[in-house]
Protein backbone atom coordinates (compact mmCIF):
# COMPACT_ATOMS: atom_id res chain seq x y z
CA UNK A 1 0.00 0.00 0.00
CA UNK A 2 1.21 3.52 -0.99
CA UNK A 3 0.26 6.17 1.06
CA UNK A 4 -0.25 10.06 -0.36
CA UNK A 5 -0.91 13.20 1.24
CA UNK A 6 -2.53 15.05 -1.48
CA UNK A 7 -2.37 18.46 -0.40
CA UNK A 8 -5.29 19.99 -3.20
CA UNK A 9 -8.49 18.75 -5.28
CA UNK A 10 -6.69 19.23 -7.78
CA UNK A 11 -4.02 16.62 -7.05
CA UNK A 12 -7.13 13.93 -5.71
CA UNK A 13 -9.12 14.28 -8.99
CA UNK A 14 -5.23 13.29 -11.10
CA UNK A 15 -4.65 10.51 -8.37
CA UNK A 16 -7.75 9.43 -9.28
CA UNK A 17 -8.04 9.18 -12.66
CA UNK A 18 -4.53 7.49 -12.40
CA UNK A 19 -5.37 4.68 -10.36
CA UNK A 20 -8.18 3.73 -12.44
CA UNK A 21 -6.10 3.83 -15.69
CA UNK A 22 -4.23 0.91 -13.73
CA UNK A 23 -6.72 -0.75 -12.21
CA UNK A 24 -5.56 0.09 -8.67
CA UNK A 25 -7.79 0.81 -5.17
CA UNK A 26 -8.02 3.99 -3.33
CA UNK A 27 -9.24 4.28 0.44
CA UNK A 28 -8.82 7.51 2.05
CA UNK A 29 -8.15 8.08 5.75
CA UNK A 30 -8.57 11.27 8.19
CA UNK A 31 -8.14 11.61 11.83
CA UNK A 32 -7.93 7.54 12.23
CA UNK A 33 -10.21 7.88 15.02
CA UNK A 34 -12.46 4.90 13.51
CA UNK A 35 -9.30 2.60 12.62
CA UNK A 36 -9.20 1.82 16.21
CA UNK A 37 -12.18 0.43 16.91
CA UNK A 38 -13.24 -1.22 14.33
CA UNK A 39 -11.64 -4.62 13.19
CA UNK A 40 -9.34 -4.76 10.17
CA UNK A 41 -11.84 -6.10 7.03
CA UNK A 42 -11.70 -6.60 3.29
CA UNK A 43 -9.22 -6.04 1.04
CA UNK A 44 -6.35 -3.60 1.33
CA UNK A 45 -6.02 -0.75 -1.04
CA UNK A 46 -3.13 -0.02 -3.43
CA UNK A 47 -2.98 3.70 -2.35
CA UNK A 48 -4.09 5.52 0.79
CA UNK A 49 -5.38 8.98 0.99
CA UNK A 50 -3.59 10.38 4.30
CA UNK A 51 -5.96 13.87 4.10
CA UNK A 52 -3.98 15.77 6.87
CA UNK A 53 -2.40 18.44 4.71
CA UNK A 54 -6.13 19.60 3.62
CA UNK A 55 -6.72 21.20 6.48
CA UNK A 56 -7.46 24.74 6.24
CA UNK A 57 -10.34 26.52 7.55
CA UNK A 58 -11.19 28.56 4.62
CA UNK A 59 -13.51 30.76 6.14
CA UNK A 60 -16.03 32.02 8.76
CA UNK A 61 -18.22 33.77 7.45
CA UNK A 62 -20.43 35.65 10.44
CA UNK A 63 -23.56 37.22 8.17
CA UNK A 64 -23.86 33.94 6.15
CA UNK A 65 -23.89 31.26 9.40
CA UNK A 66 -21.39 29.34 7.58
CA UNK A 67 -17.96 27.89 7.57
CA UNK A 68 -15.76 26.75 4.44
CA UNK A 69 -13.62 23.88 5.45
CA UNK A 70 -10.89 21.65 3.54
CA UNK A 71 -11.92 17.67 4.59
CA UNK A 72 -8.43 17.27 6.84
CA UNK A 73 -9.56 19.91 9.27
CA UNK A 74 -9.81 18.76 12.56
CA UNK A 75 -13.85 19.14 14.48
CA UNK A 76 -12.49 21.22 17.39
CA UNK A 77 -10.56 23.48 15.29
CA UNK A 78 -13.46 24.58 13.31
CA UNK A 79 -15.62 24.76 16.62
CA UNK A 80 -13.53 27.32 18.01
CA UNK A 81 -12.47 29.06 14.82
CA UNK A 82 -16.48 29.39 14.92
CA UNK A 83 -16.42 30.36 18.87
CA UNK A 84 -14.00 33.17 18.11
CA UNK A 85 -16.36 34.78 15.52
CA UNK A 86 -19.60 34.36 18.38
CA UNK A 87 -20.82 31.33 16.67
CA UNK A 88 -21.43 27.84 17.20
CA UNK A 89 -21.01 24.82 14.85
CA UNK A 90 -22.60 21.82 17.46
CA UNK A 91 -21.72 18.27 15.90
CA UNK A 92 -19.62 16.99 18.71
CA UNK A 93 -18.34 13.72 18.33
CA UNK A 94 -16.23 12.21 21.15
CA UNK A 95 -12.98 12.28 19.15
CA UNK A 96 -13.58 15.77 17.93
CA UNK A 97 -9.77 16.83 18.93
CA UNK A 98 -8.45 14.08 16.50
CA UNK A 99 -11.38 13.46 13.93
CA UNK A 100 -11.70 15.50 10.49
CA UNK A 101 -14.48 17.29 8.99
CA UNK A 102 -14.22 14.81 6.69
CA UNK A 103 -13.96 12.00 8.53
CA UNK A 104 -17.24 12.95 10.11
CA UNK A 105 -18.94 13.48 6.65
CA UNK A 106 -18.06 10.07 6.10
CA UNK A 107 -19.58 8.31 8.89
CA UNK A 108 -22.18 10.82 9.60
CA UNK A 109 -20.77 11.52 12.98
CA UNK A 110 -23.11 12.79 15.59
CA UNK A 111 -22.56 13.11 19.34
CA UNK A 112 -24.09 14.21 23.05
CA UNK A 113 -25.76 17.10 21.41
CA UNK A 114 -27.55 15.26 18.50
CA UNK A 115 -30.34 15.32 21.25
CA UNK A 116 -30.98 19.14 20.92
CA UNK A 117 -29.42 19.57 17.49
CA UNK A 118 -28.61 16.72 15.43
CA UNK A 119 -25.28 15.38 13.77
CA UNK A 120 -23.12 16.45 11.03
CA UNK A 121 -25.81 15.45 8.44
CA UNK A 122 -27.68 18.49 9.83
CA UNK A 123 -24.61 20.70 9.31
CA UNK A 124 -23.35 20.08 6.41
CA UNK A 125 -24.96 22.93 3.49
CA UNK A 126 -22.78 21.72 0.35
CA UNK A 127 -19.88 19.44 -0.21
CA UNK A 128 -16.50 19.80 -3.00
CA UNK A 129 -16.30 15.76 -3.98
CA UNK A 130 -13.83 14.19 -6.44
CA UNK A 131 -15.71 11.20 -8.19
CA UNK A 132 -13.62 8.08 -8.71
CA UNK A 133 -13.48 8.90 -12.65
CA UNK A 134 -11.47 12.41 -11.49
CA UNK A 135 -14.47 14.48 -12.27
CA UNK A 136 -14.46 17.14 -9.75
CA UNK A 137 -18.34 18.18 -8.65
CA UNK A 138 -19.90 20.40 -6.42
CA UNK A 139 -23.58 19.85 -4.34
CA UNK A 140 -25.83 22.21 -2.15
CA UNK A 141 -25.39 25.60 -1.56
CA UNK A 142 -24.48 28.63 0.67
CA UNK A 143 -27.86 28.68 2.09
CA UNK A 144 -30.27 26.57 4.20
CA UNK A 145 -32.69 25.67 0.72
CA UNK A 146 -30.47 24.88 -2.12
CA UNK A 147 -32.29 21.75 -4.06
CA UNK A 148 -35.65 21.07 -5.11
CA UNK A 149 -35.40 16.97 -5.87
CA UNK A 150 -32.72 14.85 -5.33
CA UNK A 151 -30.11 16.14 -2.17
CA UNK A 152 -26.73 14.56 -2.99
CA UNK A 153 -25.74 16.66 -0.15
CA UNK A 154 -27.21 14.29 2.28
CA UNK A 155 -26.58 11.44 0.15
CA UNK A 156 -23.19 11.73 0.19
CA UNK A 157 -22.81 12.46 3.67
CA UNK A 158 -22.69 9.18 5.80
CA UNK A 159 -21.74 7.02 2.87
CA UNK A 160 -18.14 6.22 4.29
CA UNK A 161 -16.19 7.80 0.81
CA UNK A 162 -18.05 4.65 -1.22
CA UNK A 163 -19.25 7.35 -3.97
CA UNK A 164 -15.76 10.16 -4.25
CA UNK A 165 -13.46 11.85 -1.92
CA UNK A 166 -14.86 14.38 -0.39
CA UNK A 167 -12.27 17.07 -0.15
CA UNK A 168 -14.11 19.97 1.35
CA UNK A 169 -17.26 21.60 2.88
CA UNK A 170 -19.80 24.40 3.46
CA UNK A 171 -21.20 23.97 7.33
CA UNK A 172 -23.92 25.60 8.73
CA UNK A 173 -23.24 27.75 11.48
CA UNK A 174 -25.49 29.03 14.69
CA UNK A 175 -25.47 31.78 17.14
CA UNK A 176 -23.59 30.82 20.16
CA UNK A 177 -26.00 30.44 22.81
CA UNK A 178 -26.45 33.26 25.28
CA UNK A 179 -26.18 30.93 28.56
CA UNK A 180 -24.66 27.48 29.56
CA UNK A 181 -24.76 25.21 31.75
CA UNK A 182 -23.21 21.34 32.83
CA UNK A 183 -24.82 19.44 35.32
CA UNK A 184 -23.38 16.50 37.13
CA UNK A 185 -26.39 14.52 38.46
CA UNK A 186 -24.70 11.33 40.97
CA UNK A 187 -27.30 8.32 41.36
CA UNK A 188 -28.19 5.73 43.58
CA UNK A 189 -28.26 3.28 40.26
CA UNK A 190 -28.30 2.63 36.37
CA UNK A 191 -32.02 2.87 36.38
CA UNK A 192 -32.21 5.76 38.76
CA UNK A 193 -30.46 7.52 36.34
CA UNK A 194 -32.26 6.57 33.15
CA UNK A 195 -35.69 7.41 35.24
CA UNK A 196 -34.66 11.12 36.07
CA UNK A 197 -33.01 11.54 32.18
CA UNK A 198 -36.43 10.60 31.09
CA UNK A 199 -38.33 12.89 33.72
CA UNK A 200 -35.88 15.46 32.05
CA UNK A 201 -37.06 14.59 28.62
CA UNK A 202 -40.88 14.27 29.90
CA UNK A 203 -40.75 17.64 31.73
CA UNK A 204 -40.56 19.78 28.05
CA UNK A 205 -36.61 20.53 28.31
CA UNK A 206 -34.53 20.09 25.66
CA UNK A 207 -31.20 19.60 26.95
CA UNK A 208 -28.06 19.80 24.75
CA UNK A 209 -26.74 16.69 25.65
CA UNK A 210 -27.71 14.03 28.13
CA UNK A 211 -25.59 11.40 29.16
CA UNK A 212 -25.58 8.55 30.93
CA UNK A 213 -22.85 6.51 32.71
CA UNK A 214 -22.48 3.53 35.04
CA UNK A 215 -20.35 3.12 37.69
CA UNK A 216 -17.89 0.95 35.67
CA UNK A 217 -17.51 3.98 33.36
CA UNK A 218 -16.67 6.10 36.28
CA UNK A 219 -14.59 3.58 38.10
CA UNK A 220 -11.40 3.92 34.56
CA UNK A 221 -11.47 7.71 36.01
CA UNK A 222 -12.28 7.22 39.22
CA UNK A 223 -10.10 9.92 40.80
CA UNK A 224 -11.11 12.72 37.84
CA UNK A 225 -14.36 12.12 38.91
CA UNK A 226 -14.48 12.28 42.61
CA UNK A 227 -12.27 15.51 42.07
CA UNK A 228 -15.40 16.56 40.75
CA UNK A 229 -17.41 16.11 43.54
CA UNK A 230 -19.20 13.34 42.02
CA UNK A 231 -20.00 10.85 45.32
CA UNK A 232 -18.26 7.81 45.65
CA UNK A 233 -19.68 4.08 46.35
CA UNK A 234 -19.98 3.96 50.03
CA UNK A 235 -21.05 8.06 50.30
CA UNK A 236 -24.72 8.29 48.99
CA UNK A 237 -24.31 4.90 47.13
CA UNK A 238 -23.57 6.84 43.68
CA UNK A 239 -23.38 4.15 41.25
CA UNK A 240 -23.98 5.84 38.33
CA UNK A 241 -23.67 9.92 36.70
CA UNK A 242 -26.17 11.73 34.55
CA UNK A 243 -24.26 14.43 32.73
CA UNK A 244 -26.58 17.06 31.27
CA UNK A 245 -26.15 20.19 29.47
CA UNK A 246 -28.07 23.14 29.39
CA UNK A 247 -27.89 25.92 26.76
CA UNK A 248 -29.95 28.76 25.30
CA UNK A 249 -31.03 32.17 26.90
CA UNK A 250 -29.65 32.60 30.36
CA UNK A 251 -32.99 33.28 32.15
CA UNK A 252 -34.54 30.22 30.39
CA UNK A 253 -31.01 28.08 31.58
CA UNK A 254 -31.48 29.20 34.90
CA UNK A 255 -35.06 27.87 35.03
CA UNK A 256 -33.95 24.46 33.35
CA UNK A 257 -31.30 23.89 35.91
CA UNK A 258 -33.80 24.70 39.06
CA UNK A 259 -36.31 22.33 37.56
CA UNK A 260 -33.48 19.45 36.93
CA UNK A 261 -33.10 19.60 40.79
CA UNK A 262 -36.46 19.07 41.56
CA UNK A 263 -37.03 16.33 38.95
CA UNK A 264 -33.79 14.94 40.87
CA UNK A 265 -34.88 15.47 44.09
CA UNK A 266 -37.52 12.86 43.82
CA UNK A 267 -34.64 9.81 43.29
CA UNK A 268 -33.30 9.03 46.90
CA UNK A 269 -29.45 9.42 47.31
CA UNK A 270 -29.59 11.80 44.18
CA UNK A 271 -26.84 14.67 44.26
CA UNK A 272 -26.97 17.22 42.03
CA UNK A 273 -23.84 19.23 40.90
CA UNK A 274 -24.01 22.52 38.76
CA UNK A 275 -20.04 22.56 37.38
CA UNK A 276 -19.73 26.68 37.23
CA UNK A 277 -15.85 26.95 36.29
CA UNK A 278 -15.07 27.04 32.93
CA UNK A 279 -12.56 24.19 33.58
CA UNK A 280 -14.31 21.75 35.27
CA UNK A 281 -17.01 22.29 32.81
CA UNK A 282 -13.92 21.02 30.54
CA UNK A 283 -12.54 18.29 32.07
CA UNK A 284 -16.66 16.70 32.81
CA UNK A 285 -16.74 16.76 29.00
CA UNK A 286 -13.55 15.74 28.66
CA UNK A 287 -13.49 12.62 30.68
CA UNK A 288 -16.68 11.73 28.54
CA UNK A 289 -14.74 11.58 25.66
CA UNK A 290 -11.57 9.61 26.60
CA UNK A 291 -14.27 6.81 28.23
CA UNK A 292 -13.85 4.45 25.34
CA UNK A 293 -10.42 5.01 25.09
CA UNK A 294 -9.52 4.30 28.77
CA UNK A 295 -11.98 1.28 28.80
CA UNK A 296 -10.08 -0.03 25.40
CA UNK A 297 -6.75 0.48 27.36
CA UNK A 298 -7.75 -1.10 30.65
CA UNK A 299 -8.85 -4.72 28.41
CA UNK A 300 -6.80 -5.28 25.37
CA UNK A 301 -9.39 -7.89 24.26
CA UNK A 302 -12.85 -6.40 23.80
CA UNK A 303 -16.19 -6.06 22.34
CA UNK A 304 -18.71 -3.47 22.24
CA UNK A 305 -22.68 -3.66 20.99
CA UNK A 306 -24.14 -0.51 19.83
CA UNK A 307 -27.74 -0.45 20.08
CA UNK A 308 -31.11 1.68 19.40
CA UNK A 309 -33.97 1.48 21.59
CA UNK A 310 -36.52 4.30 22.31
CA UNK A 311 -35.47 6.32 25.24
CA UNK A 312 -38.46 5.09 27.62
CA UNK A 313 -37.22 2.18 27.13
CA UNK A 314 -33.67 2.48 28.93
CA UNK A 315 -34.44 1.81 31.83
CA UNK A 316 -36.62 -1.50 31.31
CA UNK A 317 -33.71 -4.51 30.56
CA UNK A 318 -31.48 -3.62 33.63
CA UNK A 319 -34.68 -3.56 35.84
CA UNK A 320 -33.98 -7.23 36.75
CA UNK A 321 -31.48 -8.92 38.87
CA UNK A 322 -28.67 -8.75 36.87
CA UNK A 323 -27.67 -4.76 35.77
CA UNK A 324 -24.62 -4.00 34.18
CA UNK A 325 -22.93 -3.28 37.47
CA UNK A 326 -23.82 -6.68 38.68
CA UNK A 327 -20.60 -7.89 37.08
CA UNK A 328 -17.57 -6.16 39.56
CA UNK A 329 -14.64 -5.11 37.61
CA UNK A 330 -11.67 -6.84 38.63
CA UNK A 331 -8.74 -5.63 36.29
CA UNK A 332 -9.25 -5.96 32.62
CA UNK A 333 -12.56 -7.64 32.93
CA UNK A 334 -15.51 -5.48 33.32
CA UNK A 335 -19.22 -4.95 31.59
CA UNK A 336 -19.84 -1.28 31.40
CA UNK A 337 -22.41 0.80 29.70
CA UNK A 338 -23.05 4.18 28.60
CA UNK A 339 -25.54 5.89 26.49
CA UNK A 340 -26.81 9.07 24.98
CA UNK A 341 -30.09 9.11 27.48
CA UNK A 342 -31.55 11.87 25.01
CA UNK A 343 -31.35 9.58 21.99
CA UNK A 344 -31.97 5.76 23.24
CA UNK A 345 -28.41 5.20 21.74
CA UNK A 346 -26.68 2.52 24.09
CA UNK A 347 -23.18 1.20 24.21
CA UNK A 348 -21.82 -2.10 25.98
CA UNK A 349 -18.68 -2.50 26.63
CA UNK A 350 -16.98 -5.69 27.81
CA UNK A 351 -13.46 -6.02 28.30
CA UNK A 352 -11.91 -9.56 29.13
CA UNK A 353 -8.98 -10.86 30.81
CA UNK A 354 -7.20 -13.59 28.79
CA UNK A 355 -5.74 -14.57 31.91
CA UNK A 356 -9.42 -15.16 33.78
CA UNK A 357 -11.33 -17.06 30.87
CA UNK A 358 -14.33 -18.03 32.84
CA UNK A 359 -14.49 -14.09 34.19
CA UNK A 360 -14.49 -13.50 30.78
CA UNK A 361 -17.32 -16.32 29.73
CA UNK A 362 -19.32 -14.75 31.83
CA UNK A 363 -19.14 -11.54 31.04
CA UNK A 364 -19.88 -12.09 27.50
CA UNK A 365 -23.00 -14.43 28.22
CA UNK A 366 -24.18 -11.25 30.35
CA UNK A 367 -23.96 -9.16 27.59
CA UNK A 368 -25.16 -10.84 25.13
CA UNK A 369 -28.82 -11.36 27.77
CA UNK A 370 -28.97 -7.76 28.23
CA UNK A 371 -28.88 -7.53 24.21
CA UNK A 372 -31.19 -9.81 23.82
CA UNK A 373 -33.29 -8.41 26.21
CA UNK A 374 -33.71 -5.53 24.28
CA UNK A 375 -34.09 -7.24 21.33
CA UNK A 376 -37.22 -8.15 22.99
CA UNK A 377 -38.05 -4.37 23.78
CA UNK A 378 -37.75 -3.66 20.59
CA UNK A 379 -34.27 -2.34 20.17
CA UNK A 380 -31.82 -2.78 17.01
CA UNK A 381 -28.24 -3.94 17.28
CA UNK A 382 -26.62 -1.26 14.87
CA UNK A 383 -22.83 -2.42 15.42
CA UNK A 384 -20.71 -4.66 17.13
CA UNK A 385 -16.74 -3.43 17.45
CA UNK A 386 -13.36 -4.37 18.82
CA UNK A 387 -11.54 -7.63 18.63
CA UNK A 388 -14.03 -9.49 20.52
CA UNK A 389 -17.07 -8.79 18.52
CA UNK A 390 -17.69 -11.90 16.84
CA UNK A 391 -18.75 -13.16 20.41
CA UNK A 392 -21.92 -11.11 20.76
CA UNK A 393 -23.52 -12.22 18.12
CA UNK A 394 -24.59 -10.58 14.43
CA UNK A 395 -25.46 -7.40 13.47
CA UNK A 396 -29.04 -6.60 12.11
CA UNK A 397 -28.38 -6.88 8.40
CA UNK A 398 -30.37 -4.55 6.27
CA UNK A 399 -32.81 -5.92 3.80
CA UNK A 400 -31.02 -7.81 0.88
CA UNK A 401 -32.66 -5.61 -1.56
CA UNK A 402 -32.03 -2.44 -0.10
CA UNK A 403 -28.40 -3.96 -0.24
CA UNK A 404 -28.51 -4.06 -4.08
CA UNK A 405 -29.74 -0.91 -4.84
CA UNK A 406 -27.24 0.12 -2.98
CA UNK A 407 -24.78 -1.50 -4.41
CA UNK A 408 -26.27 -0.51 -7.92
CA UNK A 409 -25.70 2.76 -6.95
CA UNK A 410 -21.77 2.80 -5.89
CA UNK A 411 -21.41 1.10 -9.14
CA UNK A 412 -23.38 3.78 -10.96
CA UNK A 413 -20.41 6.41 -9.55
CA UNK A 414 -17.64 4.10 -9.83
CA UNK A 415 -18.00 1.33 -12.04
CA UNK A 416 -14.53 0.22 -12.10
CA UNK A 417 -14.36 -0.52 -8.35
CA UNK A 418 -11.92 1.97 -7.43
CA UNK A 419 -13.27 3.16 -3.92
CA UNK A 420 -12.76 0.91 -1.12
CA UNK A 421 -14.90 2.43 1.81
Amino acid sequence: MQVVQPATTQEIAELLRSAQAKGASVAVRGGRTLEQILPAEGAASDLLFDMSRMNRIESIEKGNLLARAEAGTITAAVQAAAEAEGLFYPPDPTSLETSTIGGNIACSATGPRQLKYGGTRDFVLGLEVVLPSGEHIRTGADMQKSVAGYDMTRFLVGSGARFGVVTGAVLRLLPKPQGRRTILCSLPSWTAGAAVALAVLKSGMTPAALELLDLHCLEVDREAWTSLGAPWRGAVGAESVLLIELDGVEASVNRQHAQVERLSADTAGALVLSLTEPDEVSRAWELRRRLLPRLMAGSPTWAMALAAIVPDKLLLPFSSDEPPVSLISNGPTRVACFAHAGTGVLHLFVGIDPAKERDGDEAIALVRRMLQRLRDLGAKLLRTYGPARRLLGEEEAPASALMERLAAAQRSFDPKGVMIP
